[in-house]
């Protein structure tokens, strides 16, 4: 929980943020040569009324109008305000896209400044398009004519690029001084030379390339030797600074600090469970009589292929123990409870680590450090067969690679005395094959990548056109044309859009003959006319967007089917009824789609058809090297390695190792697929930090 004077901090922090935005704004307008004060005004009160909204700092309004697009608005505008509107987003657009990299590694902060969990990219306070909101302001109270407006936005939008490039770069350092930063990794995950490396920190931006490949194959498991090594003596420390910078101490505290190893703490709170009252030192053969009983009685557990795992920390025996060893022992067993209750580890891979569980218990009654050290090769090897357990397919138990890990396993436990030595020489192995098998992935995918970034392409411009498609329907539409508009259109735009671009005429227009369309479907401006220019102006709206569903591959037969509810809304308002209401609007969230790419018969591309109302970020774990699983209905489950993601992180291409098989996914069918439980999601972060963190929690609540 906060403190008051974090919070503090926290408001200031936000209010410097405010002020810096605003001072930059106005400079710049300044030195593009406007200098009317009162415009500047009204630019800075439409910037400070965006930040705060976003800001949750007052109440929204909804996060369309971060954009600058409101049905309500644009539904009885004038086509001049609806161009300067559509302009505006395309402004934003552009914007966001050009300073991409400083926008990925402001918004997370924000997040931690703002302390919100799922607040989209396009709602950072001091994002393009606050600064769209902003511009509107200045140009509204200015009163310049359309072609004014439109001019003025593309004469600033490239100083306003590189403008904004410098004010973000000074903006993340301001925060990171101020102590500000994205909610720091809580796990680990053990690269290729099985080193602890940070989880890949979400403030930074996605991959747009695929990893460099090595073709490597995986090697065989090690033999271990039963006879213990010597132990290896221990090199002496040398500590040396971890910074030389003479930078001065940050003009605040650092307001969320790095959190301290949960492994410690849970062996902490654990011996302080166990911890007996003081009766006199114990004698130390005594206390190793102790400790052989309990490893004997374990022994005899093991070899019984019958006998259940019970546990140690709940039985009589514990007494025996120092409460050191209780506690790392229990560690261990919470561990496996969370294994055992897992829901996205596979079956095979959860039986592999329940063999290790009484031998690493064992090892646990002469190393303390077994469960509270995150860096100790036995966590390391928990971790790294979970690693490698992302890589195989959940829906196929029979894969080899189970039976190369349980077997492993098994080999490990068999030895007389496990030591740690042991431990250090499996690890190798199992990295190479992980990545021997993210290698083969990534092979060969050179064709797919274009087809990949098309997709992408494709998938942006049906955001955008279903963004500006949805500023222009409101709770009033007709659904006959709400219908219209979101299934056949819809298509129309975005073919234009991937094409031809926002700028070209063909899109304007069909927006314009949308808005045109909207408004027959209101009964006043029906009344308002003589019944026989009103049929003609119907007419020829309709022969207009007929000759356009063409552009789509619509014959003759299926633009009359397309049209076939307008028309009769038409006909129903030249009569002075009212329209029917019909069947309700379709769900915001419209169909997805697999099909096979013509180039390249083995690459699918999996999508969404036509409008939707919701905009999806790329989830979180979509990264570069993340495993999943995807199933979909009356098919075999698709389990692959994501090996590319577009630059605007809005497709994916997976790859699957054992197949050959290519799938391009958008962002959008990854979350959806995510939220119904038909993606697995193989996590790159450390199972055992996550199990530790999962009963510090449940011991807090």
């Amino acid at each position: 929980m906060s403190t008051p004077s974090t919070k503090t901090r926290q408001q200031q922090v936000v209010a410097e943020c405010r002020s810096a935005m605003l001072n930059m704004l106005d400079s710049f307008v300044v030195n593009q040569g406007f200098r009317m004060a009162e415009s500047r005004d009204a630019l800075r009160l439409a910037a400070t009324e965006c930040f705060d909204e976003l800001a949750s700092l007052r109440s929204r309004r909804g996060f369309e109008q971060a954009h600058g697009l409101t049905a309500s608005r644009i539904s009885l505008v004038s086509e001049d305000d609806l161009l300067f509107t559509l302009e505006l987003t395309s402004l934003a657009r552009r914007l966001r896209e050009h300073c991409a990299f400083q926008l990925s590694r402001l918004h997370p902060r924000f997040m931690t400044l703002l302390d919100q969990e799922d607040a989209a990219a396009e709602q950072l306070p001091v994002g393009p398009e606050a600064i769209s909101r902003a511009l509107r302001g200045l140009t509204e109270n200015a009163g310049l004519d359309p072609e004014q407006r439109i001019a003025l936005l593309e004469k600033w939008t490239t100083p306003l690029c590189a403008e904004l490039l410098v004010f973000y770069k000074s903006l993340e350092e301001h925060l990171d001084q101020a102590g500000i930063r994205a909610r720091p990794p809580a796990y680990k995950v053990w690269n290729a030379s099985g080193n602890a490396s940070p989880e890949e920190a979400p403030d930074e931006a996605p991959a747009q390339s695929t990893r460099p490949v090595t073709p490597r194959s995986a090697d065989a498991w090690p033999v271990i030797n039963a006879e213990p090594a010597p132990p290896a003596a221990t090199p002496t420390s040398t500590s040396t600074p971890a910074s030389t910078s003479t930078s001065t101490t940050p003009a605040w505290p650092a307001i969320f600090d790095q959190p301290v190893a949960p492994h410690a703490r849970l062996h902490q709170k654990l011996m302080q469970a166990h911890r007996q009252p003081t009766t006199g030192a114990l004698d130390p053969q005594l206390a190793a009589s102790m400790v052989e009983q309990v490893r004997t009685w374990l022994t005899g557990l093991q070899n019984s292929p019958t006998a259940d795992i019970p546990s140690v920390s709940a039985s009589p025996l514990v007494h025996l123990l120092a409460p050191s060893i209780c506690a790392g022992i229990e560690t261990l067993e919470r561990m496996f409870e969370y294994i055992t209750a897992h829901p996205d580890l596979p079956a095979p891979i959860k039986h592999t680590l329940r063999i290790l569980q009484i031998p690493l218990v064992k090892l646990a009654l002469d190393d303390p450090d077994v469960a509270q050290d995150p860096e100790h090769p036995a966590l390391k090897l928990l971790d790294t067969i979970a690693l490698v357990g992302n890589t195989l397919p959940l829906h196929n138990p029979d894969h080899p690679g189970y039976a190369r890990l349980a077997a492993l396993a098994r080999q490990l436990a068999e030895l007389p005395r496990l030591q740690l030595n042991h431990l250090e020489a499996t690890l190798p192995a199992l990295l190479r094959y992980a990545e021997g098998r993210r290698n083969t992935a990534a092979n060969g995918i050179e064709q797919a990548l274009p087809l990949a970034a098309r997709a992408e392409r494709r998938e942006i411009a049906r955001a955008f056109a279903s963004r500006a498609l949805g500023a222009l329907i409101d709770d009033a539409t007709p659904p006959a044309l709400r219908r219209f508009l979101t299934i056949y259109w819809i298509q129309v735009l975005v073919r234009t859009l991937y094409k031809e671009g926002e700028k070209h005429p063909d899109w304007r227009g069909q927006l314009e003959i949308a808005h045109q369309l909207l408004l027959t479907g209101d009964p006043a401006t029906a009344r308002r006319q003589p019944p026989e220019a009103l049929a003609r102006h119907h007419a020829e709206l309709i022969n207009r967007i007929a000759i356009r569903l063409t552009s789509i591959g619509l014959g003759t037969q299926a633009q009359n089917t397309a049209l076939a509810e307008c028309r009769a809304l038409h006909a129903a308002l030249l009569a002075g009824k009212a329209p029917d209401a019909g069947a309700p609007a379709a769900d915001k969230v419209p169909p997805m789609t697999i099909s096979a790419a013509r180039e390249m018969p083995h690459l699918r591309l999996l999508h969404h058809t036509g409008y939707t109302e919701l905009q999806t970020n790329a989830p979180r774990w979509m990264t570069p090297d993340t495993w999943l699983e995807i199933s979909l209905s009356g098919q075999t489950p698709v389990h692959g390695c994501i090996v590319w993601m577009g630059p605007a992180a809005k497709v994916a291409l997976l790859s699957s190792p054992d197949t050959g098989g290519l799938l391009a996914v958008t962002a959008n069918c990854l979350a959806d697929l995510r939220a119904r439980g038909q993606c697995r999601v193989g996590s790159n972060v450390s199972l055992t930090e996550r199990a530790v963190q999962a009963t510090l929690k449940s011991m807090q609540a």
